[in-house]
């Protein structure tokens, strides 16, 4: 197994090659798709990618005498693109493909395989002004999320409606708490989006919140 935390403490004595040469071979390869104005690649371009990296600096350490770096794996190559892939496109683009290539760099990657997310890493904002727009794919913990807010807010109106034709002197009170679920609901909803939204991560420690969340809703 290939350690990026040991490549990237070999990156600060020369193996690994800069930003400007990685970005350079990206444009090599990558590809517009149709309906999109930024370039992207997909997993096996991505792959094609990586061992080109690892050729060219490979080729310059062995000249210093340094050592070098084998290929990962399909299965750890797999695991990188997904984790750079933050908008779930099953593609690249130039952003998501820089934003791995710092992370590597940073040491928020620890290794491959089960040990690619460190526990923590600050989510990073997923557009700066000025930026291309793009519409992220939606995945399935999306629309369960959507299917539990529209089953709590069809279960408020029943309540609601059950507390307005009640004739036992609690309507005021069936309202307030119809309210107030009602209200719960939204609040969280909404947070959900704004964080979806504009931002990205990648680590165990918000995978954890995440599974939290599902339990509690």
């Amino acid at each position: 197994m290939v350690n990026l935390d040991d490549a990237m403490k070999s990156d600060k004595k020369g193996i690994y090659m800069g930003i400007s040469r990685a970005k350079d071979l990206f444009f090599e390869i990558a590809t517009v798709a149709e309906g999109d104005d930024d370039p992207s690649i997909a997993f096996t371009q991505f792959a094609q990618l990586i061992a080109t990296i690892l050729k060219e600096s490979n080729s310059e350490a062995t000249k210093k005498s340094k050592s070098t770096i084998p290929v990962p794996s399909m299965a750890d190559l797999k695991v990188l693109f997904n984790r750079a892939d933050v908008n779930k496109s099953n593609t690249i683009d130039e952003y998501e493909f820089i934003g791995l290539y710092k992370a590597v760099k940073e040491g928020h990657v620890k290794g491959l395989g089960d040990t690619v997310y460190s526990f923590y890493v600050r989510p990073h904002q997923l557009m700066k002004f000025g930026q291309h727009d793009y519409h992220p794919d939606t995945d399935w913990q999306d629309l369960f999320f959507d299917l539990l807010f529209v089953g709590g807010a069809y279960q408020t109106g029943n309540f609601l409606v059950a507390a307005l034709i009640a004739n036992d002197g609690h309507m005021l009170e069936g309202v307030f708490w119809s309210f107030a679920i009602f209200t719960c609901l939204a609040q969280q909803w909404l947070m959900k989006i704004l964080l979806s939204a504009r931002f990205g991560y990648s680590s165990m420690f918000h995978y954890l919140l995440d599974n939290v969340e599902f339990i509690l809703l």
